[in-house]
């Protein structure tokens, strides 16, 4: 969350489908969702309790894009 603002133009192209936000517990990713969705996105899909609490299909199960921001070091 910390990186998103600068990052997010070149990362998350606004015509992707669907931006799945995750984070561990789903406070960072609702916080990213709020900051993109002020920047004009609206294909936004947050993973509520994050990914601690997804109870959902994992492997295998459909093709899904995910962007995932990294730790740079």
């Amino acid at each position: 969350f910390d990186e998103l603002e600068a990052r997010y133009k070149t990362e998350i192209p606004e015509t992707m489908e669907k931006v799945f936000v995750y984070c561990a517990g789903g406070e960072r990713s609702r916080l990213a969702c709020d900051f993109l969705s002020r920047q004009g996105y609206t294909n936004l899909s947050n993973v509520q309790d994050g990914m601690q609490g997804w109870r959902g299909p994992t492997e295998g199960e459909g093709e899904i894009k995910f962007i995932q921001f990294e730790r740079r070091p």
